[in-house]
């Protein structure tokens, strides 16, 4: 999936990531893919709800590109919340994201505001999963 977002030109400033084994073996492959970005690891982050979830992101405010990698149903709730606020550019992966966000999925998100993290500025652009690409199977 990293080279997936990195082909389509989203290469994380930052990345915020639980200290759960699974995710941080996700976080090592997305830093051999993204080198200049920086890899923050949280312990809160593994039974973290929406709302926790969007306080940290706060924390995140003026930082370009962020990157979660965390867990379900937290970041599903979060990444829906987001859209219901904003919408979303790309009807079909609306859908695809309504319906479920599995391992690997990345819900895509771009805002046109500078500054305060607020979910009404944030379109879902995109929405990428695993099995979307059969070229990642194996």
């Amino acid at each position: 999936m990293a080279s997936k977002l990195g082909g389509l030109g989203w290469v994380p400033d930052a990345a915020l990531v639980s200290t759960a084994r699974r995710t941080r073996e996700t976080a090592r492959h997305m830093a051999e893919r993204f080198p200049e970005s920086s890899f923050d690891y949280d312990d809160s982050l593994y039974l973290v709800g929406e709302r926790g979830l969007a306080d940290t992101i706060s924390d995140y405010d003026g930082i370009g590109t962020l990157m979660i990698i965390g867990h379900n149903p937290g970041i599903h709730d979060l990444a829906i919340s987001i859209m219901r606020a904003s919408g979303s550019a790309d009807h079909r992966a609306s859908m695809r994201l309504a319906a479920k966000m599995p391992t690997g999925a990345c819900a895509l998100y771009e805002s046109e505001e500078d500054g305060a993290f607020l979910p009404v500025h944030f379109l879902l652009q995109n929405f990428l999963r695993p099995k979307d690409f059969p070229d990642l199977a194996g």
